[in-house]
């Protein structure tokens, strides 16, 4: 059986702070293509040229994004390093004035996703998900078969413990999982999907992690690859929103912002990006003043994948007719790093800004997880029968 079947009939423990929960059935309707999870909904209208990438090859080693005004190395590091590696590694190229430029740094965790294609996959294209102008090294995973790197962003991931411990990656490949099959013995499965955001810690060794972790037994590399992003020019279209994040962290605590030359220096707090900007239109409505895009503020109750779909149509709002579903990479403008995954709701803050979006987390009465706050996009992985969306609970990405 294919993994990225195997990864549709699998009966996952569920477990949140170290206490075994109920069991949690992911499956899925093959014949109608219809989620049996239930997930909330952020309708969006206008921009639709919104995530569209226009990359042109500037024949020196580096593509630009015309969309986003971001330019990016064509090659990554080609090898695996710790988060705090990175971090150095970057400032070495800056040193050398790589590919002419001393400005480099690694990507925060919304240019990273800016750029993968969730038209492709490894088990589709036989590729990353990611423009074939972009090289990517392949591989060898978990499964011991061939796939394509995680890649770290300078964003710390606030969901611990500890909480200062992990950062955010990009897979690029598939994302997999150490899980039961229906016989009941476990396998690697591709349970997340290519252009997933998960998290790694920022050290450590791999080994530990032989099962991987986490309800889902996410896969822990900890060694993940890195591309390098600089500013070229304001943004067309399609506006990169900062994630919001303020501080800065080592492996372990929250630490004053490091001096250039210094470890850690170089993470998302210590560039500016696009500042999130919204307005409350008083009719149910939130603008995002950078993006262009109009956002459902207060979601309805949950829904099937297929029930989100065929609401759309007939949604109406403050006088539009014109309601979609977002794409993953609408979706994900709305992400705030400032959220915190703590060990229970009131210890936690959500990964959405809460003084515009209205937001609830999982219904623990019910039997969920007070992390069950996921949100359907329209992006179908192309690798399974998934489709993505955005957990605003404990800020990823993974496919349902």
């Amino acid at each position: 059986m294919d993994r990225r079947l195997k990864a549709l009939l699998i009966v996952v423990p569920v477990i949140c702070a170290g206490i075994f929960g109920a069991w949690l059935f992911i499956s899925l309707n093959t014949q109608q293509g219809s989620m049996v999870h239930e997930n909330f909904v952020h309708y969006v209208r206008g921009n639709t040229d919104y995530g569209i990438n226009d990359f042109i090859d500037n024949s020196d080693g580096t593509i630009t994004d015309n969309a986003t005004g971001l330019m990016w190395s064509q090659a990554d590091s080609g090898e695996g390093l710790n988060w705090q590696e990175t971090l150095a590694w970057v400032q070495q190229r800056n040193t050398e004035t790589y590919l002419g430029y001393s400005d480099w740094r690694l990507p925060n965790a919304k240019e990273l996703q800016s750029i993968v294609d969730y038209t492709r996959s490894p088990s589709t294209t036989s590729s990353a998900a990611i423009d074939p102008l972009f090289s990517v090294t392949p591989i060898t995973d978990e499964a011991g078969d061939t796939n394509y790197p995680f890649f770290w962003t300078s964003t710390t991931h606030l969901d611990g413990p500890p909480e200062t411990g992990y950062a955010v990656y990009l897979s690029f490949g598939e994302a997999l999982g150490y899980m039961p099959s229906p016989t009941g013995v476990y396998e690697w499965v591709d349970i997340h999907g290519a252009g997933a955001q998960r998290s790694d810690p920022k050290s450590g060794d791999p080994a530990d992690y032989p099962t991987g972790h986490g309800p889902q037994g996410d896969a822990i590399r900890i060694y993940n690859y890195v591309r390098l992003v600089r500013t070229e020019k304001a943004a067309y279209n399609y506006v990169v929103v900062d994630t919001g994040q303020d501080a800065c962290y080592s492996n372990t605590v929250a630490i004053t912002a490091p001096s250039p030359g210094s470890a850690f220096y170089g993470q998302d707090a210590q560039y500016d990006g696009v500042q999130p900007s919204y307005l409350d239109n008083g009719d149910g409505t939130i603008t995002d003043l950078n993006t262009g895009l109009m956002w459902q503020k207060t979601p309805g109750d949950k829904a099937t994948y297929d029930e989100a779909v065929a609401a759309a149509d007939t949604f109406t709002l403050a006088g539009y007719d014109d309601w979609r579903l977002p794409t993953i990479k609408e979706l994900y403008s709305l992400i705030d790093f400032t959220g915190v995954t703590g060990m229970s709701a009131a210890e936690s803050t959500p990964y959405i800004d809460t003084v515009y979006f209205d937001f609830e987390y999982g219904d623990e009465s019910a039997g969920e997880r007070f992390i069950d706050s996921q949100y359907w996009s329209s992006t179908e992985y192309v690798g399974g029968t998934q489709v993505f969306g955005v957990n605003f609970a404990d800020g990823r990405i993974k496919g349902y």
